[in-house]
């Protein structure tokens, strides 16, 4: 489900909201801008609309910083843009930006930029395909004939499918993110945490009966 959701092109997630201003303006203008939009970037592009540069509120911090003259806006933002085609899968847009460290990746099409990719769109498909495997993950384990329990490293129960309230006369929100052995000090789940070593074909009773 997480690749299926890092398959999907770029054009499909980018933003199309971003700012995009010609590369004779001033820096004064530039600074309300970004100012104004804090978290944005500005987008650069010459006379022929191509993308010639792109300027964040930290570029501009670090403008100011080392120059007295930062006016010359041409003299701070040409630089090697790195930028992607609108079919590029978001999971090659997330290896580009954690292998370079980059905040954003402009999407250009025809040398003409049509799109952006920042971190929150990386982010935010990231959670849906975390959210949809948790859906499809509870109908299966609810739909299972068996009693099935989860849990984590410390023994605290994680899943606790419907078969297992039925079965045992607990429910999940009861259960949950307690002790496993609170409830079935003999569960095997409770040895396997203190021994650290698989089992096979034991007949499991956690509790009498």
């Amino acid at each position: 489900m997480f690749s299926q959701s890092y398959d999907i092109p770029a054009k499909k997630v980018m933003s199309k909201d971003f700012i995009i201003v010609k590369e004779n303006i001033n820096m004064d203008d530039v600074s309300n801008i970004l100012i104004k939009n804090i978290g944005r970037e500005v987008f650069v592009i010459n006379n022929s609309n191509k993308l010639v540069g792109i300027i964040t509120l930290k570029d501009l911090y670090n403008i100011c910083k080392s120059s007295s003259n930062y006016k010359q806006i041409r003299k701070f933002i040409l630089k090697d843009i790195i930028h992607i085609n609108p079919d590029v899968s978001l999971l090659n847009c997330r290896n580009i930006m954690v292998y370079k460290n980059i905040g954003r990746l402009p999407v250009i099409e025809n040398e003409k930029l049509i799109g952006v990719i920042r971190q929150e769109h990386i982010r935010d498909y990231l959670y849906m395909g975390i959210e949809k495997t948790d859906v499809i993950l509870k109908y299966i384990l609810n739909n299972i004939n068996e009693a099935i329990c989860f849990v984590d490293d410390e023994g605290k129960v994680v899943i606790w499918n419907n078969n297992a309230e039925k079965l045992y006369g607990i429910s999940t929100s009861e259960i949950r993110g307690k002790y496993l052995k609170d409830y079935f000090p003999n569960a095997i789940d409770v040895k396997l945490l203190s021994t650290r070593k698989p089992v096979k074909n034991i007949y499991h009773t956690p509790r009498d009966g």
